[in-house]
């Protein structure tokens, strides 16, 4: 039987003062004594009811007038406050940590967390809106259409909406690049305790959801560096370290002639060349003139 209907029975026996203790719970239920103390405390402290233990009884009882709520949480409510509550206290802040010990004390504080319940799109929206307030990146167990659940770490950066579902478009560190993420298909979330900082190719890449939802072909381009640049600037970036060749994604050609300028300007005898696709070194070529002719 469940928690409410234990709860009604040592409430019953609280009021006709028969002094029930966590022996005669256990005995009627079948079920450990610390699960019976975890009901009494549920009652203590969740619900603010009077109880106190009388030693001379040798069981507990009201010492004052009580009446039980009209309304109890179901098992998988609880299990969503539980959830919330535990990830509000990952987040800084004032309100947040007020808010999970509220969600603790009406679920009774459980010490036992279930590690697997029916998750709800609204509990996963809310913590997201939260760790993109705060910068924190999150473990996510998301399932992909094929039905395999992979694990991913990522930085949260937007919730958006499109035919009345809801998704998030993050930077996926497993991808090095950028991803949309259909919130129905996240089966775990978590938040942690590191930051992030915005990925220089958010913007054109966040315009490219914005703009259609259906995914457009990305450039890639092949670049031959005299020196290693750093990787974490680049979309999707592998390096051939025995050929010194970076193969990386790229949506606007000016956003990688930018990276690739300014990484010129800081290591002095460094030299790039791209390799492909030829329109691109054409592209930059004819920019490079152009600047020239205006100094």
């Amino acid at each position: 039987m469940g928690q409410l209907h234990r709860i009604k029975w040592v409430h019953e026996r609280l009021l006709k003062k028969e002094y029930p203790n966590c022996k005669d719970i256990s005995e009627a239920f079948e079920i450990s004594r610390r699960q019976a103390l975890r009901d009494v405390d549920y009652l203590r402290y969740s619900l603010d009811a009077p109880v106190e233990y009388n030693r001379s009884k040798g069981g507990y009882e009201y010492t004052d007038s009580f009446s039980l709520p009209l309304y109890f949480l179901r098992d998988d409510e609880k299990d969503r406050l539980e959830y919330l509550a535990s990830q509000y206290a990952l987040i800084p802040g004032k309100n947040s940590m007020e808010l999970s010990n509220l969600f603790q004390k009406i679920t009774g504080d459980q010490k036992v967390k279930k590690e697997h319940f029916q998750s709800h799109t609204s509990d996963f929206e809310e913590v997201i809106t939260k760790a993109i307030a705060y910068g924190k990146k999150m473990t996510i167990c998301y399932q992909k259409p094929s039905g395999h659940s992979e694990k991913r770490i990522i930085d949260p950066y937007r919730l958006f909406y499109r035919l009345n579902k809801s998704y998030l478009f993050a930077f996926c560190h497993e991808r090095a690049d950028f991803r949309f993420f259909l919130i129905d298909r996240i089966k775990q979330l978590e938040i942690s305790q590191q930051e992030y900082t915005f990925h220089e190719d958010f913007f054109e890449n966040y315009q490219l959801i914005a703009a259609s939802f259906s995914r457009q072909k990305k450039h890639h381009a092949r670049i031959f560096f005299s020196l290693k640049p750093r990787l974490e600037r680049f979309t999707e970036p592998r390096w051939d370290e025995k050929k010194h060749i970076l193969t990386c994604s790229f949506v606007k050609s000016s956003n990688l002639f930018r990276k690739l300028i300014n990484l010129d300007m800081d290591y002095p005898g460094f030299t790039f060349r791209i390799l492909s696709p030829q329109w691109l070194a054409e592209k930059l070529q004819h920019k490079l003139k152009t600047l020239s002719s205006h100094l």
